[in-house]
C-alpha cells in the first residue's frame, strides 16, 4: 500500500504540478505519515473516515469561492461568490483567521483568489488522498449512485455557500420550504446538507442512503443525489 500511495501522492490528480519538486517530496512524506498513522488506529476505517471528513470540509470551504457560474457543476452552488471576496473577507471568521496566518496579507481580490486557490489544492490534494485510502479498504459502494465521497463533497460546498450568502445578505442558494418556519430561507435543507459530518462520523455502513432517506423523510421528495452518478 505504502508504494501505491506514494505514487498517487507525487501529483494527485495534477493539481500540485507547479509546487516546487522539494516541496512536493516534503508534503507526500507528510501526508503518508498521517495516513500511516491513521491506519494503526483500532478503527482504521473509521479514523480514514474523520480524515476525510476534516479535509474535505477545510478543501471545500474556500473551493466553493472560487467557483464562476461556468465552472459550477451542481444546483446550491452557483459561482457567485468570487466578485463579493474582499467584502467576505472582511465578514468571515474562518476567512479573517487564513489571512491573518499568511506570511504577508494579500493585497486586492486577485492575490487574494490566488492564496485561496494554493490552499485549496494543498487540502484537496490531503482529501483525494484520504478518499484514495478509503476505497482501498474497501469503505466504499461500488455502484456510483451510491457511494457517498462526492455527494458529501457537494454538499460541503452548498453548506459553505449558504453561510457565504447568509454573511452577504444574498438570497439564498437553497430552495426555501415551509419547513424553514421563522428561520431563514433554505434553512431547512441547509441543515440536511450539514448531518453529513454525523452521518459519516458516527460509522453509518452507508452515509447516502442515511441522507437521502432523512431528506424523503422531511421534505417529501427525493434528495438532490437520489440516482445521480458522479
Amino acid at each position: 500500500m505504502s508504494i501505491v500511495l506514494t505514487s498517487r501522492l507525487k501529483d494527485p490528480e495534477g493539481q500540485l504540478a507547479h509546487f516546487p519538486a522539494a516541496w512536493k517530496r516534503q508534503h507526500s512524506d507528510s501526508v503518508l505519515a498521517a495516513i500511516r498513522e491513521a491506519l494503526r488506529k483500532p478503527d482504521a476505517v473509521q479514523s480514514i473516515r474523520d480524515e476525510f471528513v476534516r479535509f474535505t470540509s477545510s478543501a471545500t470551504q474556500f473551493w466553493v469561492l472560487l467557483n464562476t457560474p461556468e465552472t459550477a457543476e451542481f444546483a446550491g452552488i452557483t459561482g457567485e461568490l468570487g466578485p463579493h471576496i474582499e467584502e467576505l473577507a472582511t465578514l468571515n471568521a474562518n476567512l479573517k483567521e487564513f489571512i491573518y496566518g499568511l506570511p504577508e496579507a494579500p493585497v486586492g481580490a486577485v492575490e487574494l483568489m490566488q492564496a485561496l486557490t494554493a490552499h485549496t489544492v494543498i487540502e484537496n490534494s490531503w482529501m483525494v488522498t484520504y478518499n484514495y485510502v478509503r476505497i482501498l479498504l474497501g469503505d466504499y459502494h461500488k455502484d456510483d449512485m451510491k457511494d457517498w465521497a462526492k455527494p458529501f463533497m457537494l454538499s460541503q460546498g452548498i453548506f459553505w455557500e449558504y453561510l457565504y450568502r447568509q454573511e452577504l445578505n444574498m438570497p439564498p442558494n437553497i430552495v426555501a420550504s415551509h419547513h424553514d418556519g421563522s428561520f431563514s430561507p433554505g434553512f431547512a435543507r441547509f441543515t440536511q446538507h450539514a448531518c453529513w459530518p454525523e452521518y459519516i462520523e458516527s460509522g453509518e455502513k452507508y452515509p447516502r442512503l442515511k441522507f437521502e432517506s432523512s431528506w424523503e423523510d422531511v421534505f417529501g421528495e427525493v434528495s438532490p443525489f437520489t440516482g445521480v452518478t458522479f
